[in-house]
């Protein structure tokens, strides 16, 4: 019998929205195991689309990352890219010794404080655990340059200013409620609130709908325009409003372990298009109905935002079925 096997990663420093943050890794192989000799994770590559951008912001970044093994196995991932795309983990399962490819959308409204990407990939073992000797792509720089706001045909309007005419509005009749942590109430403007019950439907699409139904997530291609079935027919539910049409907010939907025929996990963004407005992100799991949902009053959230104890509505949403 061996003594027990105990493996710690050194201490890795991830730089944060401007932020250093030393965090230690640690796995312990139980007393009287052995190593297992397991496939190994043999490259990790990491590439930008576009690789490079100069132009209006906020603006969208795809990173693409490529992990390579020598055998079978479930490979766990993550993807550092700060406040780009909050760092999404998740893992990838490999049937034989190839390579496959992970993507993650990211959003940016300025050029990323950290300047790079980087990608950390590790074979988990039988128990799903992964010890401290990831791979890595090593840093790829953004190259974003941002010129001006991403629209000059929306123009920004002052906090507590009306309403503009072109912004979509609650159903009639319909009211938003939502709690931080200890019953404190949090408070949303009629355009926060639009962007709320935006995320809740397609929430509600993935759980309800997608999860339940096709026993999957959808694309976003499908929470727009609706699941057709063999015969063209859209099935479950579709958006009476398009939330593509809300000039106050871009909506991100992006998946942590793509393709998002496959992913367990999904998260969804409001992100702001004007100073005023506050953001909200939204994180779940395939089939589960509870959500991590945080909300930031002075901008686009993230996960280090004050999160929503509880929440909800009543009257109608955006749906039909």
């Amino acid at each position: 019998m061996r003594d027990a096997l105990h493996r710690f990663c050194a201490v890795l420093l991830l730089v944060m929205a401007g932020t250093v943050v030393p965090i230690t890794c640690f796995a312990q192989i139980p007393r009287g195991a052995s190593a297992p000799d397991t496939a190994k994770v043999t490259a990790v590559r990491l590439r930008l689309v576009p690789e490079s951008y100069n132009g209006p912001c906020p603006g969208q970044v795809q990173l693409v990352g490529e992990i390579t093994t020598d055998g079978p196995g479930t490979v766990w991932y993550q993807v550092l890219a700060g406040a780009v795309s909050h760092s999404p983990e998740g893992t990838v399962t490999f049937a034989a010794a190839g390579t496959q490819t992970v993507k993650v959308e990211g959003t940016f409204r300025s050029a990323p404080a950290v300047p790079n990407a980087s990608m950390l990939a590790i074979m988990e073992d039988a128990a799903g655990h992964h010890g401290p000797l990831n791979v890595s792509s090593g840093p790829v720089p953004y190259n974003i340059t941002c010129t001006g706001p991403a629209s000059a045909s929306v123009p920004a309007r002052q906090p507590g200013s009306p309403t503009s005419a072109s912004a979509i509005r609650l159903p009639e009749g319909t009211t938003v409620e939502a709690e931080f942590a200890g019953g404190v109430a949090a408070s949303f403007k009629p355009d926060e609130q639009v962007a709320f019950l935006f995320l809740q439907d397609m929430k509600t699409i993935q759980v309800a709908f997608c999860s339940k139904t096709l026993h999957r997530l959808c694309s976003p291609e499908e929470m727009l325009q609706g699941v057709k079935d063999s015969s063209g027919k859209v099935i479950g539910y579709r958006f009476k409003q398009d939330p593509t049409k809300d000039t106050n907010y871009r909506y991100v939907l992006g998946f942590l372990g793509e393709p998002y025929q496959t992913a367990g996990h999904y998260q969804i963004e409001a992100i702001p298009l004007r100073p005023g407005i506050g953001g909200f992100l939204l994180k779940g799991t395939k089939g589960f109905p509870v959500v991590d949902f945080y909300f930031n009053p002075n901008g686009a959230a993230t996960t280090k935002d004050k999160q929503l104890q509880s929440y909800g509505f009543s009257g109608n949403d955006f749906l039909e079925k």
